[in-house]
């Protein structure tokens, strides 16, 4: 199997196996990780995502750590949030996650497009993320990266969308305030992120600040 190399700048290509799933190509890159279109030994189209932050010197061992809380994005079904299909490491070293692969327009691009929706419009867009975000928080998993990058609009007169990445943020390398790394995008955090304060339940409150602050 060939290397990830994400420190040489390398990236997995076109043919690629990884645990059973063909890489076909590359669909784009965030600052937490890469995304591909994938085949999966079934023969169905998935996306893959690979973290580029290495989980540490015993990569096998922060897999079971995080296996729980792995096994709960799987179970997450709900028609606004992408599907989790499986999990697993890159050459032992990164994070990968496959998931329901979705075709649609990012909300950020269709915002620039528009410029603004009509308030009714808003409105029904507002009901489907804070929906999802209710189902999610529910089974205690939060998004902490919650931004127009990750909800993708499929028809925007339905409206039908799915969130992307829930959970995905806390995975990549985990949430710290304080002098630690924040997992987020730096115009959409709440201001606890940068006050040093840990406490748990304040996740919800991260996801709810972005809700409010920056979506349409």
């Amino acid at each position: 199997m060939q290397r990830a190399g994400w420190e040489t700048g390398e990236r997995l290509s076109p043919g690629t196996i990884v645990d059973g799933f063909t890489i076909l190509e590359r669909l784009g890159e965030g600052g937490s990780g890469v995304v591909y279109r994938a085949r999966s030994p079934d023969g169905q189209d998935v996306a893959i995502k690979v973290a580029k932050r290495h989980v540490g010197k015993n990569p096998t061992l922060r897999l079971i750590n995080q296996q729980n809380e792995l096994e709960t994005l799987m179970r997450l079904q709900h028609p606004s949030v992408v599907r989790v299909h499986s999990f697993g490491l890159v050459d032992g070293e990164s994070l990968y996650i496959a998931m329901e692969l979705v075709r649609g327009t990012p909300l950020h691009e269709v915002l620039a497009a528009r410029r603004r929706f009509d308030p009714l419009e808003a409105i029904a867009i507002m009901r489907r993320v804070v929906d999802a975000l209710a189902h999610c928080h529910a089974q205690n998993v939060v998004h902490l990266d919650l931004k127009p990058q990750n909800i993708l609009l499929i028809d925007p007169h339905e409206p039908t969308l799915k969130v992307l990445d829930f959970g995905i943020s806390r995975l990549g390398g985990g949430w710290q305030s304080g002098a630690g790394a924040v997992a987020g995008t730096m115009g959409y955090l709440a201001p606890e992120c940068f006050l040093g304060q840990t406490d748990p339940s304040l996740d919800f409150l991260i996801d709810l600040y972005a809700d409010r602050r920056h979506l349409p």
